[in-house]
Protein backbone atom coordinates (compact mmCIF):
# COMPACT_ATOMS: atom_id res chain seq x y z
CA UNK A 1 0.00 0.00 0.00
CA UNK A 2 1.42 3.60 -1.04
CA UNK A 3 1.91 6.35 1.36
CA UNK A 4 1.63 8.47 -1.71
CA UNK A 5 -0.38 8.57 -4.88
CA UNK A 6 1.59 7.08 -7.21
CA UNK A 7 1.85 7.96 -11.25
CA UNK A 8 -0.01 10.28 -13.34
CA UNK A 9 -3.51 11.57 -13.26
CA UNK A 10 -5.89 8.86 -14.94
CA UNK A 11 -8.86 9.53 -16.68
CA UNK A 12 -11.60 8.70 -13.92
CA UNK A 13 -15.05 10.67 -14.55
CA UNK A 14 -17.37 10.01 -11.16
CA UNK A 15 -20.83 11.23 -12.06
CA UNK A 16 -22.57 8.02 -11.39
CA UNK A 17 -25.14 7.85 -8.44
CA UNK A 18 -24.72 3.80 -7.32
CA UNK A 19 -25.84 4.26 -3.46
CA UNK A 20 -29.05 5.94 -2.58
CA UNK A 21 -27.82 6.28 1.27
CA UNK A 22 -24.73 8.36 -0.03
CA UNK A 23 -26.20 10.52 -3.24
CA UNK A 24 -22.54 12.44 -2.25
CA UNK A 25 -20.72 9.32 -3.30
CA UNK A 26 -20.07 9.71 -7.07
CA UNK A 27 -18.62 6.86 -8.86
CA UNK A 28 -17.39 6.42 -12.40
CA UNK A 29 -15.08 3.56 -14.26
CA UNK A 30 -11.58 4.17 -14.94
CA UNK A 31 -10.78 4.12 -19.15
CA UNK A 32 -7.46 2.34 -18.32
CA UNK A 33 -8.23 -0.72 -16.21
CA UNK A 34 -12.14 -0.83 -16.00
CA UNK A 35 -12.48 -1.14 -12.40
CA UNK A 36 -14.65 1.21 -10.72
CA UNK A 37 -13.70 4.55 -8.29
CA UNK A 38 -15.25 6.76 -5.69
CA UNK A 39 -14.16 10.27 -5.71
CA UNK A 40 -13.09 10.96 -2.18
CA UNK A 41 -12.29 14.03 -2.67
CA UNK A 42 -15.24 15.46 -3.90
CA UNK A 43 -17.57 13.51 -0.86
CA UNK A 44 -15.29 14.92 1.71
CA UNK A 45 -15.55 18.66 0.20
CA UNK A 46 -19.53 17.99 0.22
CA UNK A 47 -19.83 17.53 3.71
CA UNK A 48 -17.50 19.95 4.59
CA UNK A 49 -15.09 17.50 6.17
CA UNK A 50 -11.20 18.29 6.88
CA UNK A 51 -10.02 15.24 6.53
CA UNK A 52 -6.83 13.94 5.07
CA UNK A 53 -6.87 11.29 2.26
CA UNK A 54 -2.97 10.39 3.64
CA UNK A 55 -4.91 10.35 7.05
CA UNK A 56 -7.59 7.42 5.73
CA UNK A 57 -4.44 5.88 3.98
CA UNK A 58 -2.59 5.48 6.89
CA UNK A 59 -4.62 4.94 9.91
CA UNK A 60 -6.53 2.02 7.78
CA UNK A 61 -3.90 0.97 6.23
CA UNK A 62 -4.20 -2.96 7.60
CA UNK A 63 -7.65 -3.07 6.27
CA UNK A 64 -6.76 -1.78 3.21
CA UNK A 65 -4.35 -3.98 2.87
CA UNK A 66 -6.45 -7.17 3.56
CA UNK A 67 -8.91 -6.15 1.25
CA UNK A 68 -6.24 -4.93 -1.53
CA UNK A 69 -5.51 -8.97 -1.38
CA UNK A 70 -8.79 -10.40 -1.20
CA UNK A 71 -9.53 -8.13 -4.55
CA UNK A 72 -6.32 -8.89 -6.04
CA UNK A 73 -5.34 -4.89 -6.27
CA UNK A 74 -1.92 -3.84 -7.50
CA UNK A 75 -0.67 -0.33 -4.99
CA UNK A 76 -1.57 1.90 -8.23
CA UNK A 77 -5.26 0.39 -8.46
CA UNK A 78 -6.55 1.52 -4.95
CA UNK A 79 -6.13 5.08 -4.82
CA UNK A 80 -5.27 7.30 -7.94
CA UNK A 81 -5.72 10.70 -8.89
CA UNK A 82 -7.96 12.28 -11.74
CA UNK A 83 -7.33 14.80 -14.35
CA UNK A 84 -9.29 17.01 -12.13
CA UNK A 85 -7.20 16.55 -9.30
CA UNK A 86 -9.59 14.74 -7.05
CA UNK A 87 -8.12 11.64 -5.46
CA UNK A 88 -10.23 8.26 -6.34
CA UNK A 89 -10.49 5.29 -4.38
CA UNK A 90 -11.39 1.59 -5.84
CA UNK A 91 -14.98 0.94 -5.28
CA UNK A 92 -14.45 -2.02 -2.68
CA UNK A 93 -12.87 0.57 -0.08
CA UNK A 94 -16.14 2.57 -0.40
CA UNK A 95 -17.43 1.32 3.62
CA UNK A 96 -14.47 1.61 4.75
CA UNK A 97 -13.44 5.09 3.48
CA UNK A 98 -17.36 5.89 4.83
CA UNK A 99 -16.59 4.25 8.24
CA UNK A 100 -13.10 7.18 7.89
CA UNK A 101 -15.93 9.64 7.43
CA UNK A 102 -18.07 8.94 9.82
CA UNK A 103 -17.58 6.97 12.49
CA UNK A 104 -21.23 6.00 13.54
CA UNK A 105 -21.39 4.45 9.81
CA UNK A 106 -19.97 1.21 11.67
CA UNK A 107 -22.51 0.49 14.20
CA UNK A 108 -24.43 0.75 11.25
CA UNK A 109 -22.53 -1.53 9.42
CA UNK A 110 -22.27 -4.01 12.26
CA UNK A 111 -26.00 -4.27 13.41
CA UNK A 112 -26.37 -5.21 9.18
CA UNK A 113 -23.30 -7.88 10.09
CA UNK A 114 -25.03 -9.04 12.70
CA UNK A 115 -28.48 -9.49 10.43
CA UNK A 116 -26.85 -11.21 7.99
CA UNK A 117 -25.02 -13.78 10.73
CA UNK A 118 -28.15 -13.84 12.99
CA UNK A 119 -31.29 -14.65 10.68
CA UNK A 120 -28.89 -15.04 7.17
CA UNK A 121 -30.26 -11.71 5.86
CA UNK A 122 -29.47 -8.08 5.65
CA UNK A 123 -31.85 -4.98 3.82
CA UNK A 124 -30.97 -1.37 4.21
CA UNK A 125 -33.39 0.71 5.93
CA UNK A 126 -33.64 2.56 2.15
CA UNK A 127 -34.47 -0.96 0.71
CA UNK A 128 -37.09 -1.76 3.57
CA UNK A 129 -38.60 1.68 2.72
CA UNK A 130 -38.82 1.81 -0.89
CA UNK A 131 -40.30 -1.86 -0.43
CA UNK A 132 -43.29 -0.78 1.64
CA UNK A 133 -43.64 2.17 -0.52
CA UNK A 134 -43.77 -0.17 -3.74
CA UNK A 135 -46.71 -3.01 -1.77
CA UNK A 136 -49.06 -0.89 0.18
CA UNK A 137 -50.66 2.62 -0.58
CA UNK A 138 -50.28 5.62 1.78
CA UNK A 139 -53.71 4.49 3.24
CA UNK A 140 -52.14 1.14 4.51
CA UNK A 141 -48.74 2.82 5.77
CA UNK A 142 -50.77 4.78 7.44
CA UNK A 143 -52.60 2.31 9.40
CA UNK A 144 -49.90 0.42 9.99
CA UNK A 145 -48.04 3.65 11.86
CA UNK A 146 -49.25 4.55 15.72
CA UNK A 147 -51.15 7.49 15.70
CA UNK A 148 -49.23 9.68 17.40
CA UNK A 149 -52.27 12.10 18.43
CA UNK A 150 -54.44 9.26 19.78
CA UNK A 151 -51.62 8.19 21.75
CA UNK A 152 -50.73 11.80 23.01
CA UNK A 153 -54.53 12.03 24.08
CA UNK A 154 -54.38 8.70 25.83
CA UNK A 155 -51.64 9.86 27.67
CA UNK A 156 -53.37 12.93 28.77
CA UNK A 157 -56.24 11.45 30.42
Amino acid sequence: MPNAIPGKPYDIKCTEHSLPEFPDMLFGVSNDNGLMYFNASAYLKSHGQDLKLADFLNTYRPFIQALQETYSLRDDEVCRLNRDGDFTIEVDFVYLFICFTDHQFMGYVNERMNDLFTTGMAVSDSYLFEAARSRFTADVIAKMLPDEKGSDDKEAE
